[in-house]
């Protein structure tokens, strides 16, 4: 019990003294931010059983969601994405062709 206390005490002590971390303190340049956009995205719209093709030049630029088996290697993984990628590739060819680029 006692140990317990001491945790307690030291935990909210701690608490005490930490303070929220200023904006100032990360600074945000706008050229990072449709990186950030893009990352934020990942980590909140995809669980970790999914994954996305994007654009290598630009990352706003999502090609196709794909399933990821549980327990799948990262091997497994991206042969998964290089058997999309002619699909990706002609879909691409496609829209260009229609004079419909998708990269900004």
């Amino acid at each position: 019990m006692t140990e317990l206390f001491r945790f307690l005490f030291a935990l909210t002590a701690l608490l005490t003294f930490l303070q929220p971390a200023n904006a100032e303190d990360f600074p945000q340049p706008p050229e990072l931010k449709p990186d950030v956009d893009f990352w934020v995205s990942i980590f909140t719209r995809y669980s970790t059983s999914e994954g996305v093709l994007h654009d290598s030049r630009n990352l706003g630029v999502v090609y196709e969601r794909i399933d990821i088996p549980a327990k799948a290697s990262v091997s497994s993984t991206a042969a998964i994405a290089f058997l999309r990628l002619p699909t990706i590739r002609f879909r691409s060819r496609r829209l260009a062709f229609a004079g419909i680029s998708i990269r900004s």
